[in-house]
């Protein structure tokens, strides 16, 4: 129904007493009030500025925006400038954020809000340097959330800007926390080695996400929108167990790449799979790829209301959440169960939380008998490694050593995962082989100059020659594979091991030597190698890792027979082979669903091998 028009010498009263409502926390009559405003004076800046307000702090950015731009056209102000910039900021359009947070600090440069506005915007753009600088001016002024110290400590990890015990008092500030507080705790898996703490944060972001939909109120539904979904059969007999796989990250991604060949081996003849994509389409090839697939549906550019239909019209059996709390969470609709059974796979490393997810994938490695208790859901172990594999990867034809700068008879330790993944305490480890490997040299992803002038300089604190480290910048995916053949070893990286970046290597004949700890995000590459069958590359302890690494270094027969034992395991052990882990996912789906059928609530559920 459209508003009641009002006279214009009627609106600044209206404008009153909808600010009052709005003040109380009655935002649908405040905002009824507002766009009664509007019908009567659709440029009235100051309705369209407060109904814009109201939105974005509801969580309705996309609604806001248009009202806000239009208040700024006719009226612009510093506050405005803010208003707008918060706005596309919470669209996920940080670059475009950038220059209104400009605006605003230039008028109000000691505005703390603003100032962490576009500290988080540029963190968000991946300008480290530039974001660092605008979080000490906040904390400066002591205004830095708990989220907002946690993207600094990312932010000065991407630049290995280190100061102190930094991961020792992230973890005392979260365990001293108050019961309310939340922060996105997908940061904390880099600095964070206790799958109890994670777990607790891990379901206090559930909570959070649930509660900020809730406050979002519905959204419109736009029948255009909502996709087609091939309908079930109609007779119960005919039926095929329906799965749906649900992601935002199938398309240049490291979970789109390595997902892609497990829809493919999927039994057609048994199971009725889905592919549920909100990913932009990046036009990368394996986008493409997915979207030549049976069963995929593109839900990009739906809104909160119209996804949560579209799932629900799919009439699922299984839905499997390969987003966890990564960016694009779906826990706000998955809270509302969509479907008889909900897991958590891939996306995130370790529990959702909440309550709303009744199985966590994982295996024997990943999460051991005896931790069942640090995670929300109950746990299905596949009998060897939890992660697919992509088969089809490519590699290219790799480069002798010279090209990429390195000495032809050295030892090369390599590892190529993200700067932040470098904790102090292992960059310690590194220097103390490299020591007693007189040969050896370190070849490090840097994708910022600082990056490679910060990890020199830490190399000289421990008595290292700074020539010793190579770097090494992006590359496309078969180019970036072929590198690893011209190292000898990967070292990784703790508390946040390698994944994708794991399979990498091995996939591409580089043997990797991992720390396992005691969380889901480092003990993802154990479970790589024992899935390979090079059990003894995953150490207990930081010196079982150091002992193994030096002895690596200074034995070439040693490590030549590891190259052979992983070029002959390579395409017949477990780790490689999809249609096998796609045969006993089924089987686990088969399993809970039969106890759903029976009535049966959730439990642990460990597969045979198949």
């Amino acid at each position: 129904m459209a508003p009641s028009p009002i006279q214009p010498d009627a609106a600044a009263d209206a404008l009153q007493a909808a600010t009052e409502l709005h003040r109380a926390g009655r935002f649908d009559e405040a905002a009824a009030l507002y766009e009664t405003v509007l019908a009567a004076w659709p440029d009235h800046a100051e309705a369209l500025s407060l109904l814009g307000l109201l939105h974005s702090q509801r969580g309705r950015h996309a609604d806001a925006y248009p009202l806000l731009k239009r208040a700024m056209a006719l009226a612009p102000s510093p506050k405005l400038s803010l208003a707008l910039a918060t706005c596309l900021y919470r669209l996920g359009r940080a670059k475009d954020a950038l220059p209104h947070f400009d605006r605003a600090l230039q008028a109000m440069p000691d505005q703390v809000e603003a100032r962490k506005g576009r500290a988080a915007a540029l963190f968000d753009a991946g300008r480290y340097a530039e974001a660092l600088a605008d979080f000490d001016m906040a904390a400066a002024a002591q205004a830095l959330s708990l989220d907002m110290q946690i993207s600094r400590l990312f932010a000065a990890g991407m630049l290995c800007r280190w100061q102190g015990d930094e991961d020792g008092a992230l973890a005392a500030a979260l365990r001293a926390a108050p019961p309310g507080k939340s922060v996105s705790p997908f940061p904390l898996t880099f600095f964070i080695d206790d799958p109890a703490l994670l777990n607790d944060w891990n379901g206090r972001r559930a909570a959070h996400l649930i509660e900020r939909r809730r406050r979002a109120g519905p959204q419109p539904l736009r029948a255009e929108k909502l996709p087609q979904v091939r309908p079930r059969p109609a007779a119960e007999e005919t039926r095929r167990l329906r799965i749906g796989y649900l992601s935002d990250d199938l398309r240049g991604h490291a979970v789109g790449h390595i997902m892609a060949d497990l829809f493919d081996c999927h039994d057609r003849r048994r199971f009725d799979v889905l592919v549920l994509s909100t990913a932009r389409d990046d036009n990368s090839d394996i986008r493409r790829r997915y979207a030549a697939m049976d069963g995929f549906v593109d839900l990009h550019g739906l809104n909160r209301s119209e996804l949560e239909t579209a799932i629900r019209r799919a009439e699922l059996d299984i839905l499997i959440d390969l987003q966890g709390h990564t960016i694009g969470s779906f826990c706000d609709l998955l809270s509302q169960r969509l479907v008889p059974l909900q897991l958590d796979w891939i996306g995130y490393p370790g529990s959702i939380g909440g309550g709303f997810i009744d199985y966590i994938i994982a295996d024997p490695f990943v999460i051991p008998a005896g931790a069942e208790g640090c995670y929300a859901e109950k746990i299905i172990r596949l009998p060897h490694c939890y992660q697919p594999n992509n088969r089809q990867r490519a590699i290219a034809r790799p480069l002798p050593r010279r090209d990429y700068g390195l000495p032809d008879e050295a030892m090369v330790f390599c590892c190529f995962n993200r700067p932040v993944k470098i904790r102090p305490k292992l960059f310690a480890a590194w220097m103390e082989i490299l020591r007693a490997v007189p040969h050896g040299v370190l070849w490090l992803y840097a994708p910022y100059p600082e990056t490679a002038a910060n990890l020199r300089r830490e190399a000289e604190k421990h008595g290292l020659d700074p020539a010793r480290l190579h770097f090494a910048a992006g590359l496309p995916q078969d180019q970036y594979l072929a590198r690893y053949q011209a190292a000898d070893l990967v070292l990784d990286t703790y508390p946040y091991g390698s994944h994708s970046t794991a399979s990498d290597s091995l996939w591409a004949g580089c043997p990797l030597l991992t720390l396992a700890g005691a969380s889901f995000q480092s003990r993802v590459a154990g479970s790589i190698l024992h899935a390979i069958g090079l059990p003894e590359l995953a150490a207990a302890s930081l010196n079982d890792y150091i002992a193994t690494a030096i002895r690596l270094g200074n034995d070439r027969a040693a490590l030549a027979a590891l190259r052979r034992r992983l070029h002959d395991n390579r395409l017949t052990m477990p780790l490689f082979d999809t249609p096998r882990i796609a045969r006993n996912l089924e089987a686990a789906y088969e399993a809970i669903w039969a106890r759903h059928r029976r009535g049966l609530p959730p439990e642990h559920i460990a597969l045979p091998p198949l």
